[in-house]
C-alpha cells in the first residue's frame, strides 16, 4: 500500500506574523486588521509608510520585496532623471537646437514644453523627445516637403536621367509633384502626366501601348503552335489569317467542320461550340439515366420520366404521376429523398420526423387487397377520406425514427413483392388510387411467417 502523504501543519496568526517580521522587519506592516485563516485565504495587510492597504495570498506577502505601492515608486525613482540631466541629454541629441526654459520635470512620460527658435512652444514627452529623437512638428513638416518639392530644373534634370532627350518638356511648368505637367512626346504629341508617375517610369501612354500592342502580337504561325499546345491535333488551322488576339479566325473541327472564333478565346481553351453542345447533351444524358435509375429504386414505377431534362440535382424536372396523370416540378434531390406527387399526397411527409409504415386490408366489390404506406400520422385511419375509412383496416403499424428508414422498409417490401401488385384500372381507393396494393396477403396477416419477421426489430 502506497504510504498517505502527510498533511502540512497551518501556521497559526502568530507563527504568520513572526514571519513577516522575520522577513521584512517591524517597521514596514501593521497587522492591527490581519486575519490569518489558512494559506489559501487572503489576508489584510497595511503599510506603515504610505498608508496602503491591501488583501494578499499569506504565501504571496512571503515571497514580496514589501508594500505594493512602495515597490512601484522605488522603481519609478530609480528611472527618474534630473532637470539637469534631462537638458544635457536633450541637448546633445538635438544639437543644441531647442530652448528648454519652460520644462517642468516628472518623469519620463510627462509631457513637458520645449521652445523652438522658428515656430515656439511644442509639446511632448521626456521620452519621445529623448529616446525617438521627436522635435518641433512643424519643423518636421517643412522637411518633408522639402524632401517633396523639387525646382522645374531638378525635375527634368531627374526626368533625362530615366529616358534620356526622348521627351521635350519645354512646356513643364512645375508646382509639386503631384500636379500634371505638359510633356511632349516625338510621335504622339502631347500628353499631361504627374512629375511623381514620369519619374517612376510611366512615360508616353501611347507609346506604352504601342509597346504592349507589339508583346501580345504573334504570328500566324506562333498561334497556332500556340493552339495545338491547348487542343493537340484535333483542329485543322489551314484557313487561320491571324491578324490579332481579338480577331476572328477560321478554324475546322474534324466533325462539325468550320466555325469562327476570337483567337485568344480558342488558346483559353475553347474549341468547336457543336462539340462543346454535344458533350453538355452526353452528361445530361448520364445525369439522367442515373437519376431515373435512383428514382425508379426508390418510387417504383409508379412515375413517368419521360419529360426529365436533367441539369443538376437542384434543378427542377417534370416527372408525370402515373396515379393522377398530373406532370409535376420536383428537384432531382428531393424526388430522390423520398418526396413524390404533391397532388396525390397532399398530406406530405416530414422524413425528418417519427414516421409510420402502416399495413391494411381493404374491402372491396367484395374481394381483400393490402396496401402498405408511410405516414407521419399516429392514427393511421386519419390517413384516409371517410369513404376510404369504412373499406379498411389496419393489420400492422411499425414505428421509425424518421421518414427514411421507414421508406426504405417500404420499397424492400414493394422490391420482394412486386409480382403481386394491383394494375387493374379500377380505383380500389379514393385517397390514394392504386399504388402500393398488393392482391394477395403479402405479408401473412395471421402473423406467421412472411415480411412481419424482417422488420420486427422496429416495431413500436
Amino acid at each position: 500500500m502506497k504510504k498517505k502523504m502527510k498533511r502540512k501543519r497551518e501556521l497559526t496568526q502568530e507563527e504568520f506574523i513572526r514571519r513577516c517580521i522575520e522577513r521584512f522587519g517591524n517597521d514596514i506592516f501593521d497587522f492591527s486588521e490581519t486575519v490569518y485563516v489558512n494559506s489559501k485565504t487572503k489576508v489584510k495587510v497595511k503599510c506603515k509608510k504610505c498608508g496602503y492597504v491591501w488583501e494578499v495570498l499569506p504565501y504571496a506577502l512571503l515571497r514580496s520585496k514589501g508594500c505594493k505601492k512602495c515597490t512601484i515608486k522605488r522603481n519609478s525613482d530609480k528611472r527618474k532623471m534630473s532637470l539637469e540631466e534631462f537638458i544635457k541629454e536633450a541637448t546633445e541629441v538635438h544639437k543644441g537646437k531647442y530652448d528648454y526654459s519652460k520644462v517642468i520635470y516628472v518623469n519620463c512620460d510627462t509631457p513637458i514644453t520645449v521652445i523652438c527658435p522658428e515656430h515656439g512652444e511644442f509639446q511632448t514627452t521626456p521620452y519621445r523627445h529623448l529616446r525617438r529623437k521627436e522635435g518641433c512638428p512643424k519643423c518636421g513638416i517643412e522637411k518633408i516637403r522639402q524632401k517633396l518639392s523639387m525646382t522645374k530644373e531638378e525635375f527634368i534634370q531627374k526626368a533625362q536621367k530615366i529616358y534620356g532627350n526622348k521627351y521635350d518638356y519645354s512646356l513643364v511648368e512645375y508646382k509639386n509633384n503631384k500636379t500634371k505637367v505638359k510633356i511632349i512626346c516625338p510621335k504622339h504629341g502631347i500628353f499631361e502626366q504627374t512629375p511623381n508617375r514620369h519619374l517612376s517610369g510611366q512615360g508616353c501612354p501611347k507609346c506604352a501601348l504601342e509597346e504592349r500592342s507589339k508583346r501580345q502580337t504573334m504570328t500566324r504561325e506562333q498561334f497556332i503552335e500556340k493552339a495545338k499546345k491547348v487542343h493537340g491535333n484535333k483542329y485543322d488551322y489551314s484557313l487561320v489569317e491571324y491578324e490579332k488576339a481579338h480577331s476572328k479566325v477560321k478554324i475546322i473541327c474534324p466533325k462539325h467542320g468550320i466555325f469562327e472564333q476570337l483567337a485568344y478565346m480558342h488558346l483559353q481553351g475553347n474549341g468547336c461550340p457543336k462539340c462543346a453542345i454535344e458533350r453538355i447533351k452526353e452528361k445530361e444524358k448520364i445525369g439522367k439515366e442515373k437519376f431515373i435509375e435512383k428514382a425508379k429504386r426508390i418510387h417504383g414505377n409508379k412515375y413517368d420520366y419521360s419529360l426529365v431534362k436533367y441539369v443538376n440535382k437542384d434543378t427542377k424536372v417534370k416527372i408525370i404521376c402515373k396515379n393522377c396523370n398530373r406532370i409535376f416540378l420536383q428537384t432531382p434531390h428531393n424526388h430522390l429523398t423520398g418526396y413524390g406527387c404533391p397532388h396525390c399526397n397532399k398530406g406530405g411527409i416530414d422524413f425528418t420526423k417519427p414516421s409510420f409504415l402502416y399495413y391494411i386490408r381493404i374491402e372491396h366489390n367484395n374481394k381483400d387487397f393490402y396496401k402498405i404506406g408511410i405516414t407521419n400520422k399516429k392514427d393511421i385511419y386519419n390517413r384516409f377520406k371517410p369513404e376510404d375509412q369504412k373499406k379498411i383496416k389496419v393489420i400492422r403499424v411499425w414505428k421509425f425514427e424518421n421518414g427514411y428508414e421507414a421508406l426504405k422498409e417500404e420499397q424492400k417490401i414493394l422490391k420482394e413483392y412486386k409480382d403481386f401488385l394491383y394494375n387493374g384500372n379500377e380505383k380500389i381507393l379514393i385517397s390514394n388510387g392504386n399504388t402500393e396494393i398488393f392482391v394477395k396477403d403479402i405479408l401473412n396477416s395471421d402473423r406467421e411467417g412472411g415480411y412481419y419477421h424482417d422488420i420486427r426489430a422496429h416495431t413500436a
